[in-house]
């Protein structure tokens, strides 16, 4: 693993399963990979540690002056998507008044809770807690964590947290579109020819990598708890290339995170 010294020629990696075909069989002359959950990598790219990456779609947004798109490539989701959920001791509609305790890992998911409590469920919890060690009303989980939680439960633990949501299903049900978590970008001062040349390797490590989404679920299984097949299935439900309605999602994402900074200003 590449140390943070060197931060010219970091690209960032979330280490979760869902990002795993940009990967697997990516290489890249002169490019080292660093590991950072989504928040972190946010972070990391505001101190200019890094030249690219899969960026939470919310720190791109407040980063949009100094990295743009790298090509087509994000992580979204139309519907369910299995690994951003909000386990709950009671109902949604009863959390007006709770507190949530929220993942330290988490920049858009966090968000888009946010969103959907205030205009979708109409609820008002009393407080956010970033970091789930301690009991409180509900918890929220993403990625890899995510998916272990919902196979302990599958196997019937998380009994103090009989309800779980499914962020991504939410968001499908209210806005129809699909959700964007993340987008590939790169900085904006980066050379042409080499942003040229590093979205032509993530473009061939994609394609080899979506090949390898059964051998990929395999080796995973045991340590997430779940079936290969059902981790494969998992895989194959990520728009990995965005299209018109991917951004269409994106754009009304934007515009509700918008209109509550006006409201809290």
């Amino acid at each position: 693993m590449s140390s943070p010294s060197t931060t010219s020629t970091l690209i960032a990696r979330i280490p979760y399963l869902n990002t795993e075909p940009f990967y697997r069989t990516f290489q890249a002359a002169g490019y080292e990979l660093l590991d950072l959950p989504p928040r972190q990598l946010g972070e990391a790219a505001a101190r200019g540690r890094v030249v690219a990456g899969p960026m939470s779609l919310v720190d791109w947004i407040y980063l949009e002056d100094r990295f743009e798109p790298l090509g087509p490539y994000g992580i979204a989701a139309a519907g369910a998507v299995r690994s951003v959920l909000l386990f709950s001791r009671r109902p949604i509609e009863e959390l007006t008044g709770g507190t949530i305790s929220i993942t330290e890992d988490t920049s858009t998911s966090v968000r888009l809770l946010e969103i959907l409590c205030r205009d979708y469920w109409g609820i008002r919890p009393a407080s956010w807690r970033r970091g789930t060690e301690e009991p409180t009303d509900a918890m929220l989980l993403i990625g890899d964590a995510a998916l272990r939680a919902r196979g302990e439960r599958e196997k019937g633990c998380l009994n103090d947290y009989p309800v779980m949501v499914d962020l991504s299903a939410a968001w499908y049900e209210w806005q129809e579109k699909p959700f964007v978590f993340a987008l590939w970008v790169v900085r904006k001062d980066l050379p042409l020819e080499e942003k040229t040349v590093l979205a032509m390797r993530f473009e061939d490590a994609l394609y080899e990598g979506l090949k390898q989404i059964p051998a990929i679920a395999m080796e995973r299984s045991v340590d997430l708890g779940l079936p290969a097949a059902d981790l494969e299935q998992y895989l194959r439900h990520f728009r990995y290339r965005l299209g018109p309605e991917d951004w269409e999602g994106l754009n009304i994402f934007r515009r509700l995170i918008d209109r509550g900074a006006h409201t809290r200003g």
